[in-house]
């Protein structure tokens, strides 16, 4: 059997620069639909590693999907549940880029066989992350006014030197009060200054007008103590997590 491009070393997260393009369809003003040809330098594969297992490197099919990886310009949280997921020091993807689909002969010949892995730790991020992004529950339609305060609060405070130690800022809702009552969860790194950061998510709190939501509950927690339970039943309060249209908010994540 030949070898596979997992056997080749590449891997879901693996990082290449080569300049491809990729299409975007637009609709001008005479409602006729244009190709946008777009050119990209740096990509990352989003490919399953189970696929990559069997996709031998001289296949023709476009069965390999890419996302575009962009430079960091300003402050990103680290967040697995935002819109945009940072992946290491310099660089990004946003949910909302094109995907392009490449094969494996392509791919081979485009990267000449290069390629920057992730960190473990940034690699498991970007698989939850692609899960967490298409497999994901809206915010209720009730809390979305509050979440959109929170979220606004935290993006404020972006340039924050403490943020380099927050993986996320989770939201988590009581819908039984009214006004409703909220917890905000800090999930830091194990060498984090928990009281300096459970301060700075107090500082947020303290910009939600009350009549949106009370802060029951304000938490800095290292990774590993966050269970399962408080991922399944959070939301990222980050700005580009939640999604409204003008004045509207349509309450997803």
């Amino acid at each position: 059997m030949s070898q596979s491009l997992h056997d080749l070393g590449w891997r879901q997260g693996a990082v290449f620069n080569a300049e491809l393009d990729y299409q975007l369809l637009r609709a001008n003003d005479a409602g006729e639909i244009v190709n946008v040809v777009s050119t990209h330098e740096r990509w990352i594969v989003a490919t399953q590693d189970c696929d990559l297992h069997v996709v031998e490197p001289d296949i023709d099919d476009p069965c390999l999907e890419l996302r575009l990886v962009r430079p960091i310009r300003g402050g990103l949280s680290w967040g697995i549940r935002s819109r945009k997921l940072r992946l290491d020091d310099s660089n990004f993807v946003d949910s909302i880029d094109a995907h392009l689909h490449i094969s494996p002969r392509a791919l081979v010949s485009v990267s000449n066989d290069s390629y920057q892995a992730l960190s473990h730790g940034r690699a498991l991020a970007f698989k939850t992350w692609l899960g967490l992004r298409y497999d994901r529950p809206a915010v209720p339609e009730v809390a979305v006014p509050l979440a959109k305060s929170v979220a606004n609060a935290f993006d404020s405070v972006q340039g924050n030197p403490l943020l380099d130690d927050i993986h996320d800022l989770l939201m988590q809702f009581d819908l039984s009060a009214d006004p409703i009552f909220y917890t905000l969860i800090a999930v830091i790194t194990d060498n984090a200054d928990r009281d300096s950061i459970r301060s700075l998510v107090s500082k947020i709190a303290l910009t939600v007008p009350s009549n949106l939501g009370i802060a029951k509950r304000l938490e800095a927690v290292p990774r590993q103590e966050v269970t399962l339970e408080v991922i399944e039943n959070s939301y990222s309060a980050d700005v580009s997590a939640i999604t409204w249209k003008s004045d509207l908010p349509r309450g997803a994540t």
